[in-house]
């Protein structure tokens, strides 16, 4: 709907439903077919979205997200339309991507049907990797039919892919760090 590098969305809304279905060239995020239902800006807030969004890829990638596709700074925004993903990449309630945020929630249906995709009620990834310094707290969503609260710096909603990619990072950071108490104790 809107789209801008750097400047913010504020107060916008949609509910119109959103769809898309054919062929993205390229399979890297960075040139991915992108689907929101408010738009993208640092900063975005106060913005919603109540429509159906749906994205049927023959191939390449998308990122999907029920406000934004990429949400930095986004706050008090709120999706409750159904937002699905069919192909390879990214589809979340607010975000396809979330670098940082507080205050949403989604209530909308999140589903993603592909051999490759990130899939999660507030967002489909937190940002490029688990190192990007991602601050994302107090988002919240009901799809599941439970409240379920997102903490700071977790994100319950990222894909089991991405859960399973950071516990194995943290699991091997701490048997380094026994490694490193067991040498300690022999010196």
């Amino acid at each position: 709907m809107f789209s801008s590098s750097g400047k913010a969305a504020s107060r916008c809304y949609n509910t119109g439903n959103i769809s898309y279905k054919g062929a993205c060239t390229d399979y890297s995020l960075d040139k991915a077919i992108r689907v929101e239902g408010v738009g993208t800006g640092n900063g975005t807030s106060e913005c919603y979205n109540t429509g159906k969004i749906t994205v049927k890829l023959t191939s390449g990638t998308a990122c999907v997200g029920g406000v934004s596709y990429a949400g930095t700074k986004l706050k008090n925004c709120y999706n409750t339309g159904a937002v699905s993903l069919t192909g390879n990449g990214l589809v979340g309630g607010i975000a396809a991507e979330f670098y940082s945020g507080y205050s949403n929630y989604n209530t909308g249906k999140i589903s993603g049907k592909g051999k490759t995709i990130y899939k999660g009620e507030i967002a489909g990834n937190a940002g490029y990797s688990y190192l990007d310094g991602v601050t994302v707290y107090d988002n919240y969503y009901t799809g599941s039919g439970k409240k379920k609260r997102i903490g700071e710096h977790i994100l319950e909603t990222i894909s089991v892919q991405s859960q399973k990619s950071i516990f194995d990072h943290i699991r091997k950071l701490l048997e380094a760090f026994f490694q490193i108490l067991d040498i300690l104790k022999q010196t």
